[in-house]
């Protein structure tokens, strides 16, 4: 099946001193760690509900990447495509899968296994987000917070429900695990403190209303003061807070320095990674093209 979606497990398996350039070695995600990396494991998505995890080397010579698979759990959505895995940021060794068969699937990211499944109260989950060690955030016609603390039970919090008959395309924690974005089919971006439960701290219409947000990143590099976006029609986004008290009035939107609609075609993003301590972020395409581009904190 296609690849759909990927994260990284570990950034460091293997290393070497200063003899090679690990960039480049994720296939869909751009690896931004210091050059020594020569490996890097990471697992993967399908449209035939399959979750899988490959590793990625660097040859010796630096001329090529092996792609070897890890394990494979063919029937981790059975019934539908695996839209979204991710790893947890504090325990990168359990990894946590959506898919339109509407469970939740929280397995090993070391062996496939499966650790436990939940069945959210959605037809389809069709965006995931983890924080912390055990912290979920899904997207499908709600956003759902949940806490996977308990293995024997499970906490869970609605933030809020999609206008219309959209469904949230798109979910992002900041890097401090206390706000939550989302972003919707009909392109509509919320925002929650997950502190003050389900108050909705902004509710704003992104222009292009029929175009699907499908990703969303905050920035490390400026923590709570920024939100980037990407729809379905390659636009990318800025979101700046203009104070530490949110509200819609304190959102404003402006296009990235040095990204540009396709003016030719339409090419839907489906990849949003910045930098972990520069301004940029890069933006990967369905044709798998990529683009770099700056934006100003």
């Amino acid at each position: 099946g296609r690849v759909l979606n990927s994260c990284r497990l570990e950034l460091r398996l293997r290393e070497q001193p200063d003899t090679g350039d690990g960039r480049g070695l994720a296939q869909r995600r751009r690896d931004w760690d210091r050059p020594s990396t020569t490996s890097v494991q990471v697992v993967t998505s399908s449209d035939r509900g399959c979750v899988a995890a490959f590793k990625l080397s660097l040859s010796a010579d630096g001329e090529r990447v092996e792609i070897l698979p890890q394990w494979s759990n063919p029937a981790a959505h059975a019934g539908g495509a695996t839209a979204s895995v991710v790893t947890f940021p504090q325990d990168s060794a359990v990894a946590a899968s959506a898919g339109e068969d509407g469970r939740l699937v929280v397995m090993s990211a070391l062996s496939g296994q499966p650790l436990r499944a939940i069945r959210a109260a959605e037809d389809t989950v069709s965006c995931l987000a983890a924080t912390g060690a055990c912290t979920l955030a899904s997207g499908g016609r709600s956003a759902v917070l949940w806490d996977l603390r308990d293995l024997h039970s499970t906490s869970q919090l609605t933030l809020g429900d999609a206008d219309g008959a959209g469904n949230f395309t798109a979910v992002a924690f900041d890097p401090t695990g206390t706000l939550v974005a989302a972003g919707s089919s009909c392109s509509r971006l919320s925002i929650w403190d997950v502190r003050k439960g389900n108050t909705t701290l902004c509710n704003v219409q992104v222009p292009h209303k029929t175009t699907p947000i499908w990703e969303l990143a905050f920035p490390p590099t400026a923590a709570r003061s920024m939100l980037l976006s990407v729809s379905a029609d390659g636009r990318l986004l800025q979101w700046d807070f203009a104070s530490s008290v949110y509200t819609a009035d304190n959102f404003q939107a402006s296009q990235l320095n040095a990204v540009r609609v396709l003016a030719d075609r339409t090419l839907s993003a489906n990849s949003l990674d910045p930098h972990p301590t520069e301004n940029q972020v890069v933006v990967v395409s369905d044709d798998d093209s990529i683009q770099l581009a700056s934006y100003q904190v």
